[in-house]
């Protein structure tokens, strides 16, 4: 038995990590023309997300986005809550321990993706969810503008950046702390909080995807 996905939601990511159709009859056509790919699922905890976690800006974001901002605007209603909350958003310090190391940054923004979309965009071109890693990456620094930079980058650039590149940390299993200790977004949903310890299960997903999704 595999699951299928059709894109009934606002920015879609997770479909357009699988290559499915954002059309409704193309993507309904998957679970029919389609193939079974067995995908990663990130844990946070107990909570199970099969795109991205985050925490900071993207928390307020989703506990206030209007509903019918999102029937108006779409995927950019995301942005211009985030725009209009950040003045009174308070930047704070994460630690990333994992593979006997640890790192720090100052934020607005720190997400953790098994997909390879964010916000309707790429967030690397050779990111997926069935790599076996997950993608830890902060948006910015302390400063707002570094967000707001951040972004911009990431809605313009994301496709023709690498997993490699020193923004990005690729791993399979971490432990995330945050000061002061920060409630998560797991795939859009408020669950759990910091600090949590946060793991990959590979193959843990069968879903139908398009024939176009590369399957490893």
């Amino acid at each position: 038995m595999a699951l299928g996905l059709l894109p009934l939601g606002t920015t879609n990511n997770f479909a357009r990590t699988l290559s499915i159709p954002l059309d409704l009859p193309a993507a309904i056509g998957i679970l029919t023309s389609g193939k079974v790919a067995d995908v990663d699922l990130g844990r946070a905890g107990d909570a199970i997300f099969a795109n991205l976690l985050s925490t900071g800006l993207s928390v307020q974001v989703a506990a206030t986005v209007p509903h019918h901002l999102k029937r108006v605007a779409g995927r950019a209603a995301y942005p211009l809550t985030a725009l209009a909350g950040l003045p009174g958003h308070r930047p704070f310090r994460v630690t990333i321990a994992t593979g006997g190391r640890r790192y720090a940054v100052d934020t607005h923004q720190l997400n953790i993706a098994n997909g390879s979309f964010h916000a309707g965009r790429p967030i690397t071109g050779d990111a997926s969810a069935d790599d076996r890693l997950l993608l830890v990456y902060p948006l910015g620094g302390p400063s707002r503008r570094a967000l707001i930079g951040a972004t911009l980058r990431h809605t313009v650039l994301g496709g023709r950046r690498t997993l490699n590149e020193p923004a990005f940390l690729a791993v399979r299993e971490l432990w995330l702390h945050t000061d002061p200790p920060l409630p998560l977004d797991v795939d859009g949903e408020i669950r759990g909080q910091t600090p949590v310890r946060i793991t990959l299960a590979p193959n843990a997903l069968r879903i139908m995807v398009a024939t176009t999704f590369p399957d490893a």
